[in-house]
């Protein structure tokens, strides 16, 4: 684990030299928490539409059916906001990061 720190403390020094290495790795760490976020939006996304089209698929009920196909759209409604929520948040998090490496520059 320790050669996996370092390099991606060296390759946050090459990135922002001015930040420690505790700051770099907790960057990373969270971008890795938001990846973490988006791949179980999408995990539950292809749970809930598998339901949903094994339902409608094997069940002869008009209920079941009907549910399925409620479940297939609300797979595909949870994938697109799984990547407009990944697509914010990570934006959101390289503009502070680029905020935060600006007020310490300017601090030095």
């Amino acid at each position: 684990m320790n050669k996996v720190r370092r390099a991606v403390a060296a390759r946050w020094r090459e990135i922002y030299p001015h930040l420690s290495v505790a700051d770099a790795l907790a960057f990373e760490r969270t971008l890795l928490a938001v990846e973490r976020t988006y791949l179980a939006y999408l995990r539950t996304s292809m749970a809930v539409g598998l339901a949903g089209l094994t339902s409608w698929g094997v069940s002869t009920s008009r209920t079941w059916q009907g549910l399925g196909v409620a479940g297939a759209t609300v797979a595909i409604l949870l994938m697109l906001l799984a990547g407009v929520r990944f697509r914010h948040a990570r934006a959101e998090w390289m503009h502070f990061a680029e905020y935060a490496v600006r007020r310490v520059e300017a601090q030095r």
